[in-house]
């Protein structure tokens, strides 16, 4: 192994295709055992090695050199060899101050609840401490651990002018699906949230804050961002123009499209279209709905009601929500139910397709096929009564009300 990754369980690592994506090289994921660590580091048959859990402390015995972020931090995630000297290095830190930097989240002076006591827990610490943040107060389930910085749970909820709140615990992380320890209503003077976990997207305690209209970021422009940097350290090359692009493919590979929209808006049609493009697999959840049911939207409605055909919209996004890069086209009632968006929201990217009220009116089959529009009254009645809940969920809004090409243009862009 020239370069690669090493760590216990590895099967769900999207490190492979980020650092091949940077230079084009071959990259291993090698899982290994504790007693099978000494003799791998100290063979010295690798360029570099990026190191997770549970290593990033056991390495530390066998470097020659440690950064300065080493140091302080007790944990180190990439070593490079050279000349036959182990240098280690912390691009962790680097990768959570360049999430930071990207969804420009201030620390200045902020009081900061870290949520874990993990090697994450304090290299994030360290970044927040070393680079403006206020009182940083780190959270931990064993009481036993406790000291002046370090609280339980139940006292980090009494800490009302708390401003962030960082979780670098694996709370919730693929395949768990696990609501998160702290409730964030407890924080009146809460102003945002940062989750370092990648998958999936979007964290239940990510979902939440976006739910209270509280700016809440996941974990994977950090993991892009950490890989950029190990490359940039050991070709001692500036890669500062790829990062975002990076981040995007790495997005749109793992992550899930979703579009959202108007009965009549677009969806299935632009749905089916991108998932060509993208070599993507496309699920319509109406058409969903219907093999499960085996009858038409009409026919639901009319002998089960919608409450049936709602529930089973449900218990369909749900699964649909487990997928990795896939194109979903949801309803256009599928925003009225919450529960619906926070599923779609986990490991999605939200597209709103809008299209003019007007063009969707004139549409000769839009009162044929729709069980809840009888006139075109009706459409603007439901237009009015959604509008406001498609932007509350939309990641990124796009105008269909031209050709589907230069629809699927204005997606591409915004996805890449």
């Amino acid at each position: 192994m020239k370069q690669g990754l090493i760590g216990s369980k590895l099967k769900q690592s999207y490190s492979k295709y980020i650092h091949e994506k940077i230079n084009h090289l071959h990259y291993s994921l090698k899982e290994i055992k504790e007693d099978e660590l000494k003799d791998l580091i100290e063979k010295k048959e690798y360029r570099f090695l990026n190191v997770t859990m549970p290593y990033k402390k056991e390495v530390l015995p066998f470097l020659d050199n440690k950064s300065p972020q080493v140091i302080s931090t007790h944990s180190c995630n990439l070593i490079v060899n050279s000349h036959g000297k182990l240098n280690g290095f912390n691009t962790d830190y680097f990768g959570f101050l360049a999430l930071l930097k990207h969804y420009q989240v201030d620390i200045k002076k902020k009081k900061i609840l870290v949520l874990g006591t993990g090697g994450s827990a304090y290299t994030i610490k360290e970044a927040l401490r070393r680079n403006g943040a206020g009182l940083v107060l780190m959270v931990t389930r064993d009481s036993q651990k406790t000291n002046r910085y370090v609280i339980t749970y139940e006292k980090a909820m009494k800490q009302k002018n708390v401003q962030l709140i960082v979780n670098c615990s694996p709370r919730d992380m693929y395949p768990e699906d696990q609501e998160p320890l702290i409730d964030i209503k407890c924080f009146p003077k809460l102003e945002g949230i940062v989750d370092i976990i990648y998958n999936p997207f979007r964290t239940h305690l990510v979902v939440n804050g976006l739910l209270n209209n509280i700016p809440s970021y996941g974990g994977l422009y950090m993991l892009t961002a950490q890989a950029i940097k190990s490359q940039e350290l050991y070709y001692h090359q500036d890669y500062s123009d790829k990062y975002d692009k990076i981040y995007k493919l790495t997005r749109l590979k793992y992550v899930n499209i979703v579009l959202i929209g108007m009965p009549g808006a677009g969806k299935s049609t632009a749905g089916r279209r991108l998932a060509k493009i993208l070599h993507k697999d496309f699920y319509d959840v109406d058409n969903e709905i219907k093999k499960t049911l085996k009858k038409s939207i009409n026919k639901i409605f009319e002998e089960d009601g919608e409450e049936v055909f709602r529930d089973t919209e449900t218990e369909i996004i749900r699964k649909l929500s487990s997928l990795q890069g896939a194109v979903i086209s949801l309803g256009g009632g599928a925003i009225k139910r919450e529960e619906n968006m926070a599923l779609a929201m986990r490991n999605s990217i939200i597209i709103l397709l809008n299209r003019d009220i007007e063009l969707i009116k004139a549409n000769p089959n839009i009162v044929k096929t729709r069980p809840l529009i009888s006139s075109q009254e009706s459409i603007d009645k439901l237009y009015q009564e959604r509008k406001d809940k498609y932007l509350k969920y939309a990641d990124i809004v796009i105008n269909n009300n031209d050709s589907q090409g230069k629809t699927l243009n204005l997606i591409m862009r915004e996805l890449l």
